[in-house]
């Protein structure tokens, strides 16, 4: 898994796991776990970190355009024939 993604799976409260020997390798996500409120945050992070990317690479429309789209998918009030 990338390190960034990670990263953000780790603060989303997503559980890694360790060097167990009986675990897949560390790491790795834990599913056994109910991660319902966990994948909200983590989406939200992820969309945060495109939007920041945009704001930081980008020309003055494709920052305000791109940057209200992910922001407006963040919140649930994106138009689905975007």
């Amino acid at each position: 898994m990338n390190e960034r993604f990670k990263e953000l799976a780790e603060k989303a409260g997503f559980v890694l796991w360790g060097d167990e020997a009986w675990g897949p390798g560390k790491g790795n996500v834990d599913w056994s776990c109910d991660y319902g409120d966990a994948l909200v945050q983590y989406t939200d992070l992820v969309i945060q970190m495109c939007a920041d990317h945009i704001m930081e690479s980008s020309d003055r429309y494709r920052k305000e355009h791109f940057a209200n789209k992910l922001m407006e998918l963040k919140h649930g009030t994106i138009n689905e024939e975007v």
